[in-house]
Formats: C-alpha cells, structure tokens, sequence
C-alpha cells in the first residue's frame, strides 16, 4: 500500500500539480521523515525544494496552523528539531511576526480552535509563554458556567453549544492544557481550565454511560468515530490526562472507554468514508496503533489491524484520491490533515516527532 502511495504522489510532482500551501507542508514533513529513514538525497532534495517555495511566498492568505503561516513557522520548527536543513533565523522571525498577528485577530474574534485559523494553531507553531498566557486570560474567562451551573465553551465557529472534538473543540482545550502543564506553563492557570474542560467533557459521558461521545453538548446520538470527534480521540486526550495528573480514575475510566471503542468496527458503524488522518480511516489507525504501543492488548492490536486494512480498501476504492466531506466527490489532497502525506505518515515506521501537528504528543 505504501509503494502505491508514493507512486501516486511522485505522479502529481511530475505532472507538474499546482501543489496547495497544506500539500506542500505535508510533502516537507513526509520526505524529511523518508530522509532520515532512508539516507536518499532525492528525499531530502523534494524536502529542500517545497521548503524554498513556501518561504519564497510573499504574502499569506491566511496565518493558521493548517492552511497560514503558522504552518508554516511550526514546518521550520519541526525541521530545526530533527537537524535536518538549513535556513536563516530571519525566516522564523518574518513567520513570527505574521503568525502573532494572526494569534490575537484569532483571539479578538473570539476564535480560539485548531482548525479553523484559531488561537491554539497559532499558538503549536509561536510558543512564547506570553501567548500562551493570553490564550489562558482569554479561556479563563470563555470557559464559564451557564444559568444551569454546567460549563460551556463557545466559540466563533459554534454559537449555539460547546463543541465536544479535537479540532474545533473542548477537546482541543484539553490537549492544549494537557501540554502547558506538562511543560510548566503557567501551571496555575492551566490546571484550572484543564479541570473545568473535564467537567464539559465528563458530564456528557456521564449521560452517555460512557457509551458514546457526540459531536456537541446539545446533541444525544453518536457522530462519527475519527480522528476529529467520537469517543475514540476522546479517550486517547483523557488517557494523557490521566497519565499527566496522576489520576488512576480518570485513566481507568478512558482505558475502558477506548476498549469499548473497539465495537464500531466498520466504517458504516462509524461513519466513516474516506482515508485521511481528520475524519477518516488513518486517524483510527494511528490512535489504535498509539494504544496498543501505550497499552500492549490484543484488543487495540486487532483494531490496529483492521483500520489499517480499512484504510487500504478506501484508497483503492477511490484510486488514491480523498474524498471531499462537503461534496462526496474525489479530490487531489497531499496534507497532512487531509490528504495523502498524513497517511504516509501514519503508515510508515517513522518517528513520532510529527505528532504533535495533530495534538497527539502528549506522551
């Protein structure tokens, strides 16, 4: 499945694809990987060359995580932090200051998401402890209890109730959290909005039996079961959270949730239909491939399996295309998020400095 992949993407690169700004960070992150795992120059010559097009971009459409600067910024990082290639501090610099920009225009429109060009995409890629703080100042006084006494979060994206998922939602909160207080960050501050994201997230359970986790507070039926929503992510950030304070009662609690994930096994049960990290097939590869190394059970063993066997049936189903969630139809997506590039990522024996693009680098 792997050898089919990179054909398909070697395909687009000598086709001549107008790559997408998302395709070109996931191309960087994906060879530089293959690089340290192969030696081959042409890895890190593919590397060096998306690398140059997206610092040579003059003006950014955009300063999020996903399709911005701040993408960008986090590339650089992320290469600086495994050694591989060059480039001048000036660059970072130029990325910050656009990037920060972003951060508080995210912040004053009451946008604090991963996804959608929020606050906390911003923030994976600047990492200065003074945005870190006015992010919390700012969830500080978001996250609050409602005439009902039960907290709420809402957001640009979402006015009418708290979302419950990773990349628009509490979850994202909780991860967040999850990685100041393990490094320190304004522990006190942290702490707080950690406990009252745990509230959110365990009254709903609670009403679920622990069943299932919708999409947001107000809805009552399971939604779909990916990287993005569902129990499954859900139990993996309560699995690090329960690592992370010490807590056997909140990491038994996931660690039966997560076992209990194993009973949605098709992708009809959960609805899933394409093969990408954000809300398909890959996603559940890569968190059961996680629980089984974190948790070593025959159970997350099978399930690794089985969404690695998903996986290849979508992309062949769909002859290496993704799917688009809005439209139903085929599409040329090379991201790490959403396209082909992630799922190499997954699928392949590289490290796992990578994940923290995807908020999973809490171990």
């Amino acid at each position: 499945m792997l050898t089919e992949i990179y054909s398909k993407i070697a395909f687009y690169k000598e086709s001549g694809y107008n790559f997408t700004l998302p395709d070109k960070i996931g191309l960087c992150v994906l060879y530089a990987n293959k690089y340290l795992q192969t030696a081959n120059p042409a890895c890190y010559k593919i590397t060096d060359f998306y690398l140059q097009q997206l610092l040579g971009i003059d003006k950014y459409a955009m300063t999020g995580i996903v399709s911005g600067s701040a993408g960008v910024l986090w590339l650089l990082n992320y290469l600086k932090a495994i050694d591989l290639l060059s480039f001048s501090e000036k660059d970072i610099y130029a990325l910050e200051k656009i990037t920060v920009d972003g951060f508080v225009a995210s912040l004053n429109q009451n946008n604090w998401d991963y996804y959608y060009n929020g606050s906390i995409g911003h923030l994976l890629a600047i990492k200065q402890p003074e945005y870190c703080k006015l992010l919390l100042d700012f969830l500080l006084k978001a996250v609050r209890k409602n005439d009902k006494d039960n907290y709420e979060l809402l957001s640009k994206n979402y006015p009418e109730s708290t979302n419950l998922g990773l990349h628009a939602g509490i979850l994202g909160v909780l991860s967040i959290c999850n990685t100041f207080v393990r490094k320190g960050i304004f522990p006190k501050e942290s702490l707080e909005i950690q406990k009252r994201a745990l509230d959110i997230i365990f009254c709903k359970l609670e009403k679920t039996n622990y069943n299932y986790y919708p999409a947001t507070v107000n809805a009552d039926s399971p939604c779909r079961m990916c990287w993005t929503y569902g129990e499954l992510t859900a139990a993996f950030q309560l699995l690090a959270t329960g690592r992370l304070l010490g807590d056997k009662n909140i990491e038994q609690n996931a660690l039966t949730m997560a076992r209990k994930t194993t009973l949605r096994a098709t992708l009809e049960d959960t609805m899933i239909y394409d093969s990408c990290i954000i809300s398909g097939s890959s996603g559940n590869y890569i968190l059961y491939k996680l629980l089984n190394s974190l948790y070593p059970d025959e159970i997350f063993g099978k399930a690794e399996d089985l969404w690695q066997k998903h996986t290849s049936v979508l992309l062949k189903r769909y002859d290496y295309h993704n799917i688009d969630r809005y439209t139903n139809q085929k599409v040329i997506d090379l991201s790490i998020l959403g396209g082909l590039s992630g799922i190499c990522l997954t699928l392949d024996n590289f490290n796992y400095v990578w994940l923290e693009y995807i908020l999973l680098d809490m171990f």
